[in-house]
């Protein structure tokens, strides 16, 4: 989520910036047909209609790039929430190991390294507290 909504709040700033070009385009055309006006007032009323058309897009681009913002925002904060809930699972990891089955973590860690089944119970069991054992299967 954290990642799309930063592609969704590059996309939207990508069209406010277009739009605020095309905006300021829209101005100059509108303040130079102003300066001709006496000479051509077609020219000054296409200038007013590109002028309006451009002030929607405008309009619509700050919707859409404080929409995308707010997205953003939100999938921060989640991405913030879910880290500092992965953070406290692992102080509660670390800091209270009467909690976890040692037995299990060690079958698990034995099945990673290649046994499994009633194999990975009798290695934890010959392996299990000596030193020589871990010296074994560390190589």
């Amino acid at each position: 989520i954290f990642i799309f909504s930063i592609r969704v709040f590059i996309f939207s700033t990508r069209i406010f910036i277009f739009s605020a070009r095309i905006f300021i385009f829209s101005t100059s055309i509108s303040i130079f047909s102003t300066k001709i006006f006496i000479f051509s007032p077609r020219v000054f009323v296409f200038s007013i209609r590109i002028f309006i058309f451009s002030t929607r897009v405008f309009i619509f681009s700050t919707k859409i790039f404080i929409f995308s913002a707010r997205i953003f925002i939100f999938s921060t904060n989640i991405f913030i929430f879910s880290t500092s809930i992965f953070i406290f699972s692992t102080k509660i990891f670390i800091f209270s190991p009467w909690n976890v089955r040692w037995e299990e973590v060690w079958e698990f860690q034995l099945s990673l390294w290649g046994c499994s089944g009633s194999t990975a119970t009798a290695e934890s069991d010959r392996y299990k507290n000596t030193a020589q054992g871990s010296q074994q299967l560390l190589g």
